[in-house]
């Protein structure tokens, strides 16, 4: 599982990347711990 291993709670995230194509974004984020 993505999450497992951290303190209860709400993860940070932090934008990683973004793609653009048409009609769709792909947003990447990575886990800060």
């Amino acid at each position: 599982r993505l999450f497992d291993g951290f303190e209860a709670g709400k993860p940070e995230l932090e934008l990683d990347r973004v793609l653009h194509a048409p009609g769709v974004a792909h947003l990447r984020y990575r886990v800060i711990r």
